[in-house]
């Protein structure tokens, strides 16, 4: 009977260690396995990061050639306008004409959608400053060679909120 008590508690023991070496081996190659497949889908992110952020670049980019947004760090330069004549104005068919109103009040809005610019120094340049310069002018013409696009400024002697009948937005 002795006999039989010793080899079984030698036969739990040895089962015992054996499982706990078993189990330690398979834990330390499954976690190897989540680390490489961790490691894969963590490559695989980064390469769909990359080329996401390079689509979204690409369409920043586009939408900014088709629109007048101009990045923030380039809002206090002036854009490349000149004045031209009002025979100028759409004088280019690949060329985009844009009619503004400058109120009285300073505000410069879309002649068709009354929607205020909300800075027009950064699209129309230093065009204001004709206004200024001269009280009696009611138009001025800019054109934008690089972005091929002519813009008429019309003068009101109104402000934005007595013609649209709403205060600044």
């Amino acid at each position: 009977m002795k006999n039989i008590l010793i080899f079984l508690s030698g036969a739990a023991v040895g089962s015992v260690v054996t499982w706990k070496l078993l189990e330690k081996k398979y834990k330390n190659i499954a976690d190897e396995e989540i680390k490489s497949v961790v490691d894969t889908f963590r490559k695989k992110e980064e390469s769909l990061d990359i080329r996401e952020d390079k689509i979204y670049k690409e369409e920043v980019e586009q939408y900014n050639k088709e629109s007048d947004y101009v990045e923030e760090n380039k809002k206090d330069t002036v854009p490349e306008t000149i004045i031209i004549a009002d025979s100028q104005f759409g004088e280019y068919e690949d060329y985009e004409t844009k009619s503004y109103i400058y109120y009285d009040d300073g505000i410069v809005a879309d002649a068709n959608t009354d929607e205020i610019l909300k800075e027009p120094n950064i699209i129309l340049g230093d065009a204001l400053m004709h206004f200024n310069d001269d009280p009696n002018e009611e138009e001025v013409f800019v054109r934008n060679e690089s972005k091929k696009i002519d813009y008429e400024i019309l003068r009101s002697e109104k402000t934005y909120s007595e013609i649209v009948g709403t205060e600044e937005q």
